[in-house]
Parts: C-alpha cells; structure tokens; sequence
C-alpha cells in the first residue's frame, strides 16, 4: 500500500484517513502538527438574497392584486362572466407563480454561490 501524500510504500503503522487511503508514519507526523483552518459557515437561509425575496414579493402583490382586481371586474361585470373569472384568476396564479420560481431560481443560484470555494474576488 502507499502513501497517499508522498506515495511511498507503507510497511509500517499506517493512518488510515478512510476506508481506502493511508498515510505513511513520516506523513502523520508532518501533517499532525497543522491545524485544519476553521470554516465559515455561510447561513444563507437567514441571509436571503435581496434579489430573489424582492421578486418573490411582487409575486405575491400579482396574486393580491389580481385577485382583488378579478373580484372586482367581477362584480362589475355580473355573473354572465363566469368563465372570464375563472380564465383571469388561473392567469393570475400562473403569472404570479412564475415570477414566485424566477424568485427562489435567484436565492438558489446565491446559496450555490456561497458554497463555491476559491472564488475569485
């Protein structure tokens, strides 16, 4: 078996990083005196991307506004529209639930963003 690091032969003692990979004894050493760095843990749950929550925002004004507009035509208008109702309330979800996807696509690329490493600044 070799060493992962120095790709020597093992013969003696190895420190096994998992299943698969060993470090030689000379390796262990060498690498046991450095401390791994301590990570930032980036919580973008708390830190939403302003972008994205602001889009998903005017998704939700389309649906209210909308619907507060469709009830209104509505009464307006009388009963003989019934399927015009129905046609402006389901163009209005689905309006509003495109604009609501372009939202979360947007804090989903920002998430994936922070997680890259070695970003270039």
């Amino acid at each position: 078996m070799k060493c992962v690091l120095c790709a020597e032969e093992i013969r003696e003692n190895p420190t096994w990083l998992n299943e698969t990979s060993a470090i030689c004894p000379k390796c262990a050493a060498v690498t046991s005196k450095y401390k791994q760095p301590d990570t930032v843990i980036i919580n973008s749950e708390n830190e939403n991307n302003k972008t994205g929550s602001t889009i998903q925002t005017v998704a939700k004004a389309i649906w209210i506004l909308g619907v507060i507009s469709a009830v209104l035509i509505f009464a307006i208008v009388g009963i003989e529209s019934l399927f015009s109702l129905i046609s402006y309330l389901f163009t209005v979800f689905v309006s509003g639930l495109l604009v609501y996807g372009l939202g979360e696509i947007i804090i989903l690329l920002g998430q994936i963003n922070d997680k890259l490493p070695n970003k270039k600044e």
